[in-house]
């Protein structure tokens, strides 16, 4: 979802037809609404359908749907402001692919994703503690283990999700 909207908005912008929709009769943030919007229901399907091909080749029998969706839309709402906020800032694809290596790669990696932080020396873990994917990855986890919500962790995650989404909207709000 942040290579979506990113590459969305800096394709629009690089062939100018940007000032199409700021010139349109409806806000910024009403554009910013749609941008995040559509990149919820792009991504949910894309979600949608590898959970169903999947389930070809795994068991799915102990999946909290709830739970499923609920970190589903929280990654995608993060990922999406970011690369929302990336691509109305940025000018060039240089600065978009920056952001993305020294940032969001180093956070996914640090995730816990292709790895339990099981095997890491416990000096090492706050990393873990401190980079909200990493419970992103966990809840996403926990929900197909039928795991219920840890609720600290869970607001934390909201907040955390709603700080970026009001800080794109702010930069959209602005415009530049």
């Amino acid at each position: 979802s942040y290579d979506h909207l990113s590459e969305v908005i800096i394709s629009i912008k690089q062939c100018g037809s940007f000032n199409d929709y700021l010139t349109s009769p409806i806000s910024r943030s009403e554009i910013f609404i749609s941008f995040i919007l559509s990149s919820i229901v792009v991504c949910s399907f894309v979600g949608l359908l590898n959970l169903i091909l999947l389930s070809f080749f795994a068991d799915f029998s102990n999946i909290n749907y709830f739970n499923l969706f609920f970190y589903l839309i929280l990654t995608i709402v993060i990922f999406s402001s970011i690369g929302a906020s990336v691509g109305f800032i940025s000018f060039t694809w240089d600065f978009k692919s920056s952001i993305s290596n020294f940032f969001i790669t180093p956070l996914s990696f640090l995730s816990g994703t292709f790895f339990s932080i099981n095997v890491i020396e416990a000096k090492w873990k706050f990393i873990f503690d401190y980079n909200p994917i990493y419970y992103l990855v966990k809840g996403f986890r926990n929900s197909f283990n039928d795991y219920d919500f840890n609720f600290f962790q869970d607001l934390a995650l909201f907040l955390f999700t709603f700080i970026f989404f009001i800080i794109s909207f702010l930069i959209f709000k602005k415009g530049y």
